[in-house]
């Protein structure tokens, strides 16, 4: 059975992901280039960051492997960072 995570475990979580989190200035636009304009804003700022995306919506960032931008789902995320700690 897949353990749960609890409100404080969640709390946890995201004080970690903002403690190694770093504000990034967009210096430039790649607008159009996903399918929903509304997305596009966030690969920029994962371009800028090179950052990886984390979305349950992979498909509403195809294309932005071009970029050199890895897009994961949420659990494959956690596994990643769980390997890391």
């Amino acid at each position: 059975m897949r353990p749960v995570m609890n409100e404080a475990d969640v709390d946890d979580f995201l004080d970690y992901i903002l403690q190694l989190s770093e504000l990034v200035e967009v210096r430039f636009r790649l607008r159009p280039w996903l399918r929903d304009p509304d997305d596009d804003r966030i690969l920029e700022v994962a371009v800028q960051a090179r950052a990886v995306i984390v979305t349950f919506n992979t498909r509403d960032f195809d294309g932005a492997e071009f970029h050199g931008i890895r897009i994961l789902r949420p659990d494959e995320f956690l596994q990643l960072i769980g390997e890391s700690l």
